[in-house]
């Protein structure tokens, strides 16, 4: 999700100093929101092993709350199937493929 108020485009009359040094700060801003998310995805998985009141984990229940949906909405199985690994492979099929023609030059005795 980029911020395009914040981007500056490059101008030919910015020094290559200046463009080192924002593209620098830049590197190291995207580090620190990467380590970030990093973070945050630790910090769930780490939450989702912890016990709740009743002694499951909060992934079992959110699991077992996942499965019930889906049995009554079609995405919550979707959401199921792709994570358990058997996503449907897409395949994009050309009905109207493309005639290549070769002609040879008419000047051309080689054959």
């Amino acid at each position: 999700m980029a911020n395009e108020e914040n981007l500056k485009p490059y101008k030919p009359g910015r020094s290559r100093e200046e463009a080192v040094k924002a593209g620098r700060l830049g590197g190291i801003a995207s580090g620190k929101k990467r380590r970030e998310r990093k973070t945050l995805k630790e910090d769930l998985l780490w939450l989702l092993q912890q016990p709740a009141p009743d002694g499951k984990t909060f992934q079992e229940h959110i699991t077992t709350g996942l499965i019930a949906q889906a049995t009554r909405n079609p995405r919550a199985y979707e959401v199921i199937r792709d994570t358990i690994g058997e996503k449907p492979v897409e395949q994009i099929q050309n009905i109207n493929p493309p005639v290549i023609q070769i002609e040879r030059p008419k000047d051309d005795k080689s054959v």
